[in-house]
Parts: structure tokens; C-alpha cells; sequence
């Protein structure tokens, strides 16, 4: 292979022109490919082509869920004085190009009518038996003891719905309305909260998802139609189309940050590294070069490229610069094609190691993955072609590259680097305890938008309203219901609430009504209206009092119009819907966890592929059962397959493990820092270690093929290099926004650093060390036993224990002392708090002279902080006015007082930006302190003088004979005494203490 390789490197420098020539030709082709390139962010290729998967984003796509959007305004006065201003609104966002299903007026100015109305709707909903439940002498009783009192509307109600018969169709409204959460205001026709500051228009958009240039035609359509406003009127849109515009933003900034960071790293290291030399800056523009040739040729096998991908480019970048910084140390004087050409096998290696868990990661069925592998693995292969064919004929041969010191003479034991083993496996279980596999973790919606979403949520649903939602698809809305209602069906008999469409498809709804038409039924209606009227005339009452109903409903049996009244066709529109080529339906659900299991097997049974659940919790329990699943074999899978790679060039089994120490450094390295730093196991965290497996082999097998060939191969300077310029190119996407982005880039730079010093100064010393392993395996079992031997039998804890606070919204007044930054002030507390989720609100008055210390609350809106702000005392602060320069000495600085308050400028917004992370620290830690969820039946490990509680999210509890601490880790604690009427709080990670005495509890009333 060496000499194949060297035949070829000479015959490139014998045709240096056309080669280059070929290079430039092949570029363009490439370059005109790009133009015909559509991105997308489409969060389901982030997910793999499964079963469960490929049918509940299938299904998202048909039902279009994702593509409502809820219209907020929001007024500084009443928004009914906004009322012909929404109207006109709504009715121009109707005219819209891609709008549909447009709701604002959800009923007409009469309520009452809509509600007579739905006597129309009996023979569309029940059969005619169900006229053998009609009393006439009850019907009479209830209408009399109801006209005893006043009647809203009348008796227009009572005469229309005598025998109760939409009894049904009300509970099921009712159970709907409880499921949402929605707070709407009931004496107004159209969407407005509770407190009538706010006003929503619903709408559908037709969209395709991840499509976000639709998304920024529809925002500038809106802008177009909703301008000019009406003073103190604001708008916002919340849609998941939201999702697909922010993501991508964040995706396209990402991507140009990374970019051009990891790119100037890249020139500094190089210049730097090949002291000066500007022909050295070659070695970048080869694996630039070859993404574009990768991304040109990607253009003709997928019609959108995933940004997720585009996103790792400067990652994948910095992995194909390595070969061009090998060919450059190697290609110097008389013998550089000799000295070139022994580089064959290790860098062949090392990008088919690289290529190969790319591959690996292909094998998962994820889309970007699949991208990923394609772009990643030409971009590798072509650059250790063109490194070795077309770098040296940009190169000259007297060039010199930094040196780096050697290890050290001595020896260390081969068995050394399993010192690492033990911790390793407790940072595993502290980062698999932390872990965190929800849908947020893949999204990278910005903080604006989720913000405005929690804002929404408060203003307009219930605290405790979690929901899920079952959407089904079909060819049209009949279809579409039946296979939602088959499933229903199933729930019902699991003991599964749910809120299904109040109306039947329209199949059933004209099943029905020709059952209603027959002479029997004639017959039975005459019958019943005859009894009725005896029933009246023994009462009291006109005969005639209930013959409205009996003429809705002959009515009703003899017409063919299925129109539904506006209060129902608005809950119909936001439930059925039809589309292009098919249509949805959809049922709501409450979001618990315990009965997730339950609905999954329920839908891989009755769904038949058509039917899909739609909740975070669902989500979660997807992600983790799919893409963990996956890990778990491919990761092992990876790591054997550069075993055997190594083992087919090396022939040593020592060898081979000596190039994979680098590998066993990084991965216990990372889990150490992981469990010590607390950090969260993602899925892109998961899937980076292996993308680690392949590039920290690299550095063990450049390690092992200098010390077997160090007359030919001095790769220890290039190899510090390369893995300075990885780093720099995975290290440059910890500046990203992107969760996915942000944990690829630790994980691999954090890996990649040491697996680089590994490789360079551990392998060596392990070369010549001795190769028993008993020591270390001796450890590793008294780890295991102690372990083991340390748990303890669990004992029933009281619940009278542990504190208690109120369940109900409540007040709080106490006096406290406060501890921050070597300060301690004494203040006057006084909270509200609420277990139900509403905004805490804190406010700390200094008790001599009534000052206010801080306010705050969860909207950190109106945050203020006064003493501590200042570093020191408010006198202090006033101190430092008075010592403030003249205009002559400023003058006589002239050239520092620019700098200065530059200076003072970044001072004040740290500032700032430190006490907006207090307040939250602050909001956050009086609910931990008070808002405790301590039920029955805890049990916890006797260790003698206490009794320590673990619960499932990580936190203990030591409950001791006269005290219980409440802690997390290294991040917050919690003392209570005298039953919780006597708090220290610690916030280990901001470094200040609370203590909380002399507490006064009060129940807060509802709206005061």
C-alpha cells in the first residue's frame, strides 16, 4: 500500500496543472449543485424511522396539529372596547391564502337560542327509542320548580328541552372544557380570558413541517393585515410553526457561529503550529474543499438537507483537517513522497475508523443521522485522498512544524488507566440518574418563544390543566372519527378518561335520522306530544308550553341539512378537520405518566397505524425507549469494530489495546466530569460517545504506529495539532443554542482533548509497563462490594415527619436573615405561593427603616434590588457619587475616560444580568422550600442516627430526631426544625443562605 501510495504522489506532482485544473472543475460542478438545496429542521428526522415513530409523526403530519395557530392580543384597557377591530380581523385573516378553519365567535349575540338549538340535533345523535325515557309529569315538575326562580333568557330554554334528552351532549362539552383547562370568559360571544385583557383568533394553516419560509410569508401577511392597531393593543402568534421558525434561526446562527469561530481557530493553530508558514494555510482549505464536493454530490440523493447536519459541519471540518496536518509534517526534504507515503495505513485507518461510526450511526434509521453519515464520510474519505495527492503540490519541502516534549523514561503499569474504572461507573449512574430524554432536549426553540408560550398558558389555561391529545388521520372526517372512536372505545373499558368530538360522523348522524322516519316513529312523537299536553293541562300549565320542541323535532326529522349550531361547529372545526387528501380528528386526554404504558398498547393494537398519542410525557417515554434502545447496541457495536480494525493492521493484541486506551480515557473521563459537574444525559449527548469511539482511536493508533516505526513515522507534533484543531472545531459548537449542538460539541471536545493527551504521553509510558491486570480488578471488586455491602434495609418514615405547609394558595410573612456575598441583612419577608403553579411574587423590606431590599417574582418583570446591588450599603453607594471625577480630570484623562466607562458599561450589565439570575435562583428556591409534594407510604435506608428518602428526582431527605434536611447535591440544601417553622436554605451554586423564623401562614382567597 506504501508504495502504491508513493507511485501516486509522484505522478500527481508529474501533472501538477491538470490535476489542479480537475480540482477547480469538479468545484464549480459542485458549487452550482448547492443552488438546488432546500434546507429544512424538521424535529421528526431527528427521530428514527420505527414503528411508534414513523406513525406518530406521519399522523402529526396528516392531522396537522402542529400547524394551529392561536392569534393573542393583548390590551392595556378592556378588550371589548377592540371588538369591531377583531371582527374586521378575523375576517381578513379568513381571506388569507393557506388559512382555514378560522374561529373567533364561537356562539351568536343569543346563548340561549345556540342552546334551544341543540332539540334540533335529537334525531342526528340518538335513535328514536330513546323517546321510551320521556316522562311528561317530570318534564312538567322540573319546568315548573325552575320557573319558580328566574330563569336566564326565559322560557325559551325550557320549552325547547323539556325532557332533558341533550344531557349527553352538555356532559361532554362540560368534560371537554374540564380537560383543556380552558378560562375563557362565559357573558362574551368570542375567545377572551377571564379578566377580559386578552382576545385570541384560532386559525389553520396548510404547511408542511420544518417549512419555515411559509411560516415568514404568513408573519409578513399578518403584519400586512392586522396594521394600523389601535393604541395599547399588542398581538403575538402561538403556533408550533413558531417552533419551526425559531429552530431554524437558531439552527442558521449556530451553524455561522460555529463556522466562523472553529475557522479562525483553524488558521491561529495552524499559523501558529507551522511556525508562520502561509502555505500552510492549504491544510484548512482541503476539508473546506471536500464538504463542498460532499454536499454537491448530497444534492443527488436527497431532495432537504437536515441543518442539524449543516450545524456539525464545522465538527466534521476539524476531523478532515487532521489529514492534511499529518501530510504536512511528513512531506519535508529530499525523501518527502518516502515519508509521505508510510502515513498509508494509519491515516487509511484512521478515516475508516472516523467513516465507520458514521455508518453506525446511519444504522439507527434517523434521518439526519443518515445525512450525517453521507456528508461526514465523503467529506473524510475525499480529504484523505486530495491530503495525500493534492496538499503536496501546494506545499514546499523545507518547512518545519513545532515540537512538543516527550514523556518522561519511566514506566507506568499497563493496568493503570483502570484506576479510572470505579469513579467512572459512579458518574454514569449520577449522569443516567440526571437524565433528561424529553422532546426539549432535541428542540432548540429560543427562550423568547417558549416564554411567550408560559405566559399564554398561564393567561389562559388552569394550573393543573396537563393534557394530551389522540389524533387519528382518514380519508375524510367519517373515517377519521371511527378510527378515533374505536380506540376511545378501548380507553373506556382501560378506566382512561377522554373527551371525544360531541358529534357523530355524519354517516351515523343520517343512519340515525332514517330511523326517526318511519310511521312507528310518527306515530310514537304524536303520542308522546298528546300525553305531554294532558301532563300540562294537570299542572297549571298552557297546553301548547312545550310544543316548540315538538316542532324542532318533526322539523329536524324531515330536513336534510346536517348545519350544527355556532357553538358547536366552532368545537367541531378545532377537532374535525379536513385537508387535502384526507382528513383528522382528535380527543383529549389528561398527561399521566402512570397510564402512558396502558394507551401505547392500545394504540399498537386498535390505532391500525392511523391513530397517534401527542403529549410530553409520551414523547419522553419514545425517545427513550427508541433512541436508548439503539445506543445500547451500537455503541458496543462501535467500539468492537475498531477493536478488529485496529487488530487487522497491527496484528498485536497489545497493540490493539494500547490504541484503544484513549478511547477507555475519554469515555470514564467524561462520565467522571459528567457526575461531578451534574450534568444531564441527552440523546445527542448518547450518540456524540459514539462519534467519540471512532475519532479518539485515532490518537492510539497514530501513538502505537510511532513507536513501531519511529525512523519513518514522527506523527507526535501533528497529532497535537490535528487534536487541537478537532477540539477547536467540536469546542466552537458549545457556542451553540441548540441543545443537540450544545452536547455534541462538550461531549466530543472534552473527549477528543483527552484522548489526545492520552495518546500522546499515556500510551508511551504504558508501552514498556507490565501487563498485570489483578491489581486493578481487585479494586474494581472492592469498589462493587462496598457498593454493595452499603445499602441498607428500607424502614416506613411518618408522614408528620417531614414539614408541612399548606396544599391551597397561601401567604407568608416572616423575618428572615440573608447571607450573600459576605453580607448578611435582616429582613421582613413576605410571599405568595401557591402549590398549584400560579407566579410566586417575594418582596424583603428592611426592618429599621422600611426600605425595599428586593422584589421579586416569577415574571421577573418588575425585579428590583437595592442594597445588594451596590456591593455594599446604600450609604456606601452614595459614597462613591460624591468621589466621582470633576470634568477637568476627566479632560486631563481624555484618553482613559473612553475606556472607563466602556468599563463601568460592562460592570453595570453584569450586573444586571447576575440579578436577573438571582431573581430566578430566588423564585426558584422558595419553591423548593414551601411547595413540598411529600405524600404517603415513604419508606427510606436506616443509617442509624437518621434515615435518609430518596425520591425519583434526585433530591434526599435526612430525616433526623430534631431536624430534616432537604438537599440535591452540590446545588441547594434545605434544614427544617420545629416542624418547618424554623428554614436554612442554601443555594450552594449562588453562595447564599436564607433563615426563615417567626412564621406567620395565611390562606389567600380566591382573586384577592
Amino acid at each position: 500500500m506504501n508504495r502504491l501510495a508513493e507511485q501516486l504522489i509522484s505522478f500527481a506532482g508529474r501533472h501538477r496543472t491538470r490535476v489542479l485544473f480537475l480540482l477547480l472543475l469538479l468545484g464549480l460542478l459542485a458549487g452550482l449543485g448547492l443552488l438546488r438545496i432546500r434546507f429544512t429542521n424538521d424535529v421528526s428526522q431527528l427521530f428514527p424511522d420505527s414503528a411508534d415513530a414513523a406513525v406518530t409523526f406521519r399522523v402529526l403530519r396528516e392531522t396537522r396539529l402542529a400547524n394551529t395557530v392561536r392569534l393573542e392580543f393583548i390590551s392595556s384597557g378592556p378588550i371589548e372596547k377592540h371588538e369591531k377591530y377583531l371582527d374586521a380581523a378575523a375576517s381578513k385573516i379568513a381571506r388569507l391564502p393557506g388559512v382555514k378553519n378560522l374561529v373567533f365567535r364561537y356562539w351568536g349575540n343569543d346563548v340561549m337560542a345556540d342552546l334551544a338549538a341543540f332539540s334540533g340535533l335529537l334525531p342526528r345523535f340518538h335513535g328514536p327509542e330513546v323517546l321510551r325515557e320521556c316522562d311528561p309529569d317530570t318534564a312538567v315538575r322540573n319546568a315548573l320548580k325552575q320557573l319558580a326562580f328566574p330563569v336566564p333568557g326565559g322560557t325559551g330554554r325550557l320549552r325547547n328541552q323539556p325532557f332533558g334528552l341533550e344531557r349527553d351532549l352538555l356532559n361532554g362539552l362540560a368534560n371537554l372544557d374540564r380537560l383543556t383547562g380552558m378560562k375563557v370568559a362565559p357573558d362574551l360571544p368570542w375567545f377572551a380570558t377571564q379578566d377580559k385583557r386578552r382576545a385570541m383568533i384560532l386559525f389553520d394553516l396548510e404547511l408542511t413541517i420544518g417549512d419555515a419560509a411559509s411560516v415568514r410569508r404568513l408573519l409578513s401577511a399578518l403584519r400586512a393585515v392586522l396594521e394600523p392597531r389601535p393604541d395599547g393593543l399588542e398581538y403575538r402568534v402561538i403556533s408550533g410553526a413558531m417552533h419551526t421558525l425559531g429552530n431554524e434561526e437558531v439552527l442558521k446562527r449556530d451553524a455561522t457561529v460555529a463556522g466562523m469561530v472553529s475557522l479562525f481557530c483553524f488558521l491561529w493553530i495552524i499559523l501558529i503550529g507551522c511556525r508562520r508558514d502561509w502555505r500552510a494555510l492549504w491544510i484548512p482549505a482541503i476539508p473546506l474543499y471536500s464538504s463542498l464536493l460532499a454536499l454537491g454530490v448530497m444534492t443527488l440523493f436527497f431532495r432537504e438537507i437536515c441543518l442539524y447536519v449543516i450545524g456539525l459541519g464545522s465538527c466534521i471540518t476539524g476531523l478532515a483537517i487532521d489529514q492534511g496536518i499529518h501530510v504536512y509534517a511528513a512531506f519535508r526534504g529530499d525523501t518527502a513522497e518516502r515519508r509521505t507515503a508510510a502515513l498509508t495505513e494509519p491515516m487509511v485507518l484512521s478515516a475508516a475508523t472516523s467513516i465507520l461510526v458514521f455508518v453506525f450511526l446511519a444504522l439507527t434509521g434517523i434521518r439526519a443521522y443518515v445525512q450525517l453519515a453521507v456528508f461526514a464520510g465523503l467529506s473524510l474519505a475525499l480529504s484523505c485522498v486530495l491530503a495525500m495527492l493534492a496538499l503536496p503540490l501546494l506545499l514546499k519541502r523545507e518547512h518545519q512544524i513545532a515540537e512538543i516534549p516527550l514523556p518522561g523514561r519511566f514506566t507506568i503499569p499497563r493496568w493503570l488507566p483502570l484506576l479510572l474504572l470505579p469513579p467512572a461507573v459512579w458518574g454514569g449512574t449520577v449522569l443516567l440518574k440526571h437524565s433528561d430524554f424529553s422532546l426539549e432536549s432535541l428542540d432548540g426553540t429560543p427562550g423568547y418563544i417558549r416564554m411567550q408560550e408560559r405566559d399564554f398558558d398561564r393567561a389562559w389555561r388552569a394550573p393543573d390543566s396537563g393534557n394530551a391529545i389522540l389524533a387519528a388521520s382518514g380519508k375524510d372526517a367519517d373515517e377519521a372519527l371511527e378510527h378515533l372512536r374505536l380506540v376511545c372505545h378501548e380507553l373506556n373499558r382501560a378506566g382512561i378518561v377522554y373527551a371525544l368530538p360531541p358529534v357523530p360522523p355524519e354517516k351515523e348522524q343520517r343512519s340515525l335520522r332514517s330511523r326517526w322516519r318511519t310511521p312507528e316513529t310518527a306515530d310514537r312523537i304524536r303520542d308522546l306530544e298528546l300525553r305531554t299536553r294532558a301532563a300540562c293541562l294537570k299542572h297549571g300549565l298552557p297546553e301548547k308550553f312545550f310544543q316548540p320542541f315538538f316542532d324542532r323535532l318533526r322539523n329536524a326529522v324531515a330536513s336534510d341539512s346536517l348545519d350544527l349550531p355556532p357553538m358547536l361547529d366552532s368545537v367541531m372545526k378545532k377537532m374535525v378537520k379536513e385537508h387535502p387528501g384526507g382528513a383528522s380528528a382528535v380527543a383529549i386526554l389528561p398527561d399521566d405518566p402512570d397510564s402512558m404504558p396502558k394507551i401505547r398498547g392500545l394504540l399498537k393494537r386498535y390505532g391500525g397505524g392511523h391513530c397517534a398519542l401527542l403529549s410530553k410525557e409520551y414523547f419522553r417515554r419514545m425517545i427513550l425507549d427508541e433512541l436508548g434502545g439503539r445506543f445500547l447496541w451500537i455503541l458496543p457495536l462501535s467500539i468492537l469494530s475498531a477493536l478488529l480494525l485496529a487488530f487487522a493492521v497491527f496484528r498485536k493484541i497489545s497493540d490493539v489495546l494500547l490504541a484503544m486506551t484513549p478511547v477507555f480515557v475519554s469515555f470514564c473521563g467524561l462520565f467522571l466530569l459528567g457526575g461531578l459537574t451534574g450534568s444531564k444525559a441527552t440523546p445527542a449527548a448518547a450518540f456524540a460517545l459514539i462519534l467519540l469511539t471512532g475519532l479518539a482511536v485515532d490518537y492510539g493508533i497514530y501513538a502505537v504506529s510511532q513507536l513501531r516505526n519511529p525512523e519513518m513515522i514522527s506523527a507526535r507534533s501533528s497529532v497535537l495539532l490535528s487534536a487541537l484543531t478537532t477540539v477547536a472545531g467540536a469546542g466552537a459548537l458549545v457556542l451553540s443554542r441548540h441543545p443537540a449542538l450544545f452536547w455534541t460539541g462538550v461531549v466530543l471536545s472534552v473527549g477528543i482533548a483527552l484522548a489526545c493527551l492520552s495518546g500522546l504521553y499515556l500510551v508511551p509510558l504504558m508501552k514498556k509497563g507490565k501487563t498485570s491486570v489483578l491489581p486493578a480488578v481487585m479494586l474494581f471488586l472492592l469498589f462493587s462490594s462496598g457498593s454493595v455491602s452499603g445499602k441498607e434495609k428500607l424502614v416506613p418514615v411518618e408522614p408528620d415527619r417531614l414539614p408541612q405547609y399548606p396544599q391551597t394558595a397561601f401567604r407568608l410573612r416572616a423575618n428572615a436573615v440573608v447571607r450573600w456575598r459576605k453580607e448578611a441583612h435582616s429582613v421582613i419577608l413576605a410571599a405568595e405561593l401557591d402549590p398549584a403553579g400560579k407566579p410566586v411574587k417575594i418582596v424583603g423590606i428592611s426592618p429599621g427603616s422600611g426600605l425595599l431590599i428586593f422584589r421579586v417574582d416569577d415574571t421577573h418583570e418588575n425585579d428590583r434590588w437595592t442594597i445588594f446591588q451596590s456591593g455594599g450599603s446604600a450609604s456606601k453607594k452614595a459614597e462613591r457619587r460624591t468621589d466621582a471625577p470633576s470634568f477637568g480630570e476627566r479632560a486631563g484623562n481624555f484618553f482613559l475616560y473612553p475606556v472607563r466607562r466602556c468599563a463601568a458599561w460592562l460592570r453595570k450589565m453584569r450586573r444586571e444580568r447576575i440579578f436577573r439570575q438571582l431573581s430566578r435562583a430566588l423564585v426558584e428556591d422558595f419553591r423548593r422550600i414551601f411547595l413540598l409534594k411529600t405524600g404517603n407510604g415513604l419508606a427510606g435506608e436506616d443509617k442509624g442516627e437518621y434515615i435518609v428518602v430518596r425520591e425519583k428526582d434526585g433530591t434526599e431527605w435526612e430525616i433526623r430526631p430534631d431536624s430534616v434536611l432537604h438537599r440535591d447535591g452540590s446545588a441547594w440544601e434545605c434544614e427544617y426544625r420545629d416542624l418547618g417553622r424554623t428554614v436554612l436554605y442554601r443555594n450552594l451554586e449562588w453562595n447564599y443562605s436564607i433563615r426563615i423564623r417567626d412564621m406567620e401562614l395565611t390562606a389567600k382567597e380566591n382573586g384577592k
